[in-house]
């Protein structure tokens, strides 16, 4: 923790949130979330204005236990930040072409210090080169968070809203004839993306333990990163009976299709007028770059487990506890972890974190079920919580009728889940994508256009309703629901 952190169990965290948001509208909570990386300070002004002229507070509070973890934002500020992003390039479409480099730019040191902080690496060095390492990754990756925020929260309506704001006219970009092809992804998913990646380096004969360790940050999410050992079994179970004439197949059937895919769209593309075209270049690029995004976050989660793992190691401490365990305090290497042993432990039973914009951290332990309550009232305040019929936005479309399941922690209630339940969740990540292959529709509480479930619902051909803010809250398990994702409606049915 940094000097000015400081615990205090008689201020409440919750109201302090709540008050330092002020009229901007809070997400839903993003479920499956850790002290380890949420608390480091991403939300920090310093890399925002970088960006953008929008500097308004952008608090972030981190409520976590065993099995449970919960992060609060400000769906308000993106939206800010995507409206205003999205009218400069409107003035001026060079502006994409220079968020796009400077991407670039931040992607590749991030992958040059995702490689670095290999195992070897680790071992051989000494705290401070490794320290200096993770500092450096740190400041890549959050100014390259903060640069792609406008991507993630974009959906028709604040589309809409911006285009009369432009005066633009309803004849010239008909969003509604066009909005469905214009938000189909014409680059790879992340999913298909790490696909072909890992299929190359198997055709360069990579051992199995090798391939674990460049392909880690595959199993890395917000509450936690597989060991090497592991990935290396998941892999093997996965790929351990494949050939390198069928991942040579393999791999040439994808790029074939892709191929296709992006002559389609280009041909599409030329059919429409040039406010149109503009239109769907924009949304192409904020969906690929909100996608890509979530690569390099893994990759800077799986060097900072690296570290972690070797400094519980030498603190004799349990490597179940790291995801309780703060950026700052990992710098600080094995003797303050033995020293704060006790009171890490104690976040199992209760953590909550509240990062100001200035990049102060305050903190509580034991009051996780005070704070949850809060948050959820504050919320659903004047929301409604008995509703039959619940509202979002297409995500991908289709009908279909079925029970729910509502999944939150992904760790603890996948086994819960069977093959043709409805999946309903705050939002999906990376992890849930085996969940989502067996589910007949997916409903989040989140989402805009470039949320991972409408891009991984639309490659798997199920729907989708995003955004409904509340679904989590007002369905239960086995409700029998139709949904309607061609018009972004859930109807409760009778049993």
């Amino acid at each position: 923790m940094k000097k000015n952190s400081q615990r205090k169990q008689n201020d409440d965290l919750a109201q302090k949130f709540i008050q330092e948001a002020g009229s901007l509208e809070l997400t839903p909570p993003n479920y499956n979330s850790a002290v380890f990386v949420q608390a480091s300070g991403w939300n920090m002004e310093k890399y925002f204005k970088r960006y953008y002229s929008n500097t308004s507070p952008f608090p972030v509070l981190i409520n976590v236990k065993e099995n449970e973890g919960m992060q609060y934002w400000l769906v308000g500020k993106v939206k800010e930040i995507a409206e205003e992003i999205f009218l400069r390039y409107w003035g001026r479409s060079v502006i994409l072409k220079g968020i796009v480099n400077r991407y670039h730019q931040l992607a590749h040191k991030n992958d040059l210090l995702y490689r670095t902080s290999s195992y070897l690496f680790i071992k051989e060095n000494n705290p401070k080169k490794i320290n200096r390492l993770l500092s450096q990754m740190k400041d890549v990756l959050w100014s390259l968070n903060a640069l792609l925020m406008f991507t993630v929260y974009f959906d028709k309506e604040l589309c809409r809203s911006l285009l009369l704001k432009l005066k633009i006219s309803p004849t010239s970009i008909d969003i509604d004839n066009i909005w469905e092809r214009a938000t189909d992804p014409i680059t790879y998913s992340f999913a298909r993306r790490r696909e072909v990646y890992f299929l190359k380096l198997f055709l360069k004969g990579y051992s199995w333990e090798r391939l674990a360790e460049k392909c880690q940050y595959f199993e890395a999410s917000y509450d936690q990163v597989l060991s090497k050992n592991l990935v290396q079994g998941i892999f093997y179970k996965k790929y351990g009976n494949l050939s390198k004439s069928s991942a040579k197949k393999k791999l040439q059937l994808i790029e074939k299709g892709q191929a296709i895919k992006e002559k389609e769209y280009r041909k599409w593309l030329r059919s429409l007028n040039k406010d149109q075209q503009k239109l769907v270049i924009y949304l192409q690029a904020i969906m690929e770059l909100r996608d890509i995004r979530k690569d390099d976050i893994a990759k800077f989660y799986t060097a900072m487990y690296r570290v972690a793992e070797r400094i519980f190691a030498e603190a004799g401490v349990s490597h179940k506890l790291i995801m309780y365990y703060t950026f700052d305090e990992l710098l600080k290497g094995p003797d303050y972890l033995i020293s704060h042993a006790k009171e890490v432990r104690e976040r199992k039973k209760g953590f909550t974190a509240l990062v100001h914009y200035n990049g102060q951290i305050e903190y509580q332990i034991g009051l996780f079920n005070q704070t949850k309550k809060i948050l959820h009232d504050f919320f659903m305040k004047n929301r409604g919580s008995n509703l039959r019929e619940l509202r979002g936005q297409v995500g991908s479309p289709g009908r279909t009728k079925g029970k729910i399941k509502i999944i939150l922690n992904i760790i603890a209630e996948s086994k819960r889940f069977k093959k043709g339940d409805i999946l309903v969740t705050g939002m999906t990540r990376p992890e849930f994508v085996p969940l989502m292959r067996r589910a007949l529709a997916v409903i989040t509480d989140e989402g805009g256009i470039t949320c991972h479930a409408a891009i991984v619902s639309r490659e798997l051909g199920i729907p989708c309703i995003i955004g409904t803010k509340i679904a989590t809250q007002v369905f239960k398990d086995g409700d029998l629901v139709e949904v309607d994702a061609n018009k972004g409606v859930v109807r409760k049915l009778k049993k």
